[in-house]
């Protein structure tokens, strides 16, 4: 596990060049202006805002949020949210996870951090990857069952899918607090310097 987390690195260490980062950032906003939002007129109505009734951009919900979503689903909409869920929201997580690793990797590069540290604080997004893809295929199994079986599988998935989403949303906050932390050393040491 070591050895892949220092591969890691290197690859995100590699592509710390800002054409890499502005373009990974393009995709980032092309995902969330235009294809998820596509994506969930088509799946949900042209009439609802973008990110209503979809499970995974919220930060927390219960079970029997999960319930309510799921009954209020067509089976037509159930099908376009599992294609979403198994194409776009599959390609979504690496790129915003590779983006974070390599804004991590490029502010902690000249910060003189120990190996260690600095190599878990560049795979830190992976466990983002890790947690989003969980949410994904629970969600898919949630909305690919029949209203019986959901008393059998999909009940504890209805009880585990929210608290995967929250660490998902944890992960990517404590992402963002190690990109503010390494910034305000980074600007702190160069004020310092002079």
């Amino acid at each position: 596990m070591k050895t892949f987390f220092k591969m890691y690195k290197q690859l995100a260490k590699s592509l710390a060049k800002p054409d890499i980062i502005l373009l990974l950032l393009a995709v980032i906003l092309l995902f969330n202006l235009l294809i998820f939002p596509y994506f969930s007129g088509i799946c949900t109505g042209k009439n609802i805002k973008p990110s209503a009734g979809m499970l995974d951009t919220k930060i927390h919900y219960s079970a029997k949020d999960v319930e309510t979503f799921l009954s209020s689903k067509t089976k037509a909409e159930k099908k376009c949210s599992i294609l979403v869920h198994l194409t776009a929201d599959a390609v979504y997580p690496v790129i915003y996870s590779v983006f974070l690793s390599i804004l991590v990797s490029l502010l902690g590069t000249r910060l003189k951090l120990s190996n260690a540290v600095y190599t878990f604080i560049t795979a830190f997004p992976l466990f983002i990857l890790i947690s989003d893809y969980l949410e994904n295929a629970f969600i898919v199994i949630l909305l690919a069952g029949s209203k019986a079986r959901l008393d059998t599988l999909a009940r504890p998935l209805a009880y585990i899918t929210p608290v995967v989403t929250t660490i998902k949303w944890s992960f990517v906050l404590i992402n963002l607090l190690i990109l503010v932390v390494l910034t305000v050393v980074r600007i702190y040491r160069s004020v310092k310097a002079r």
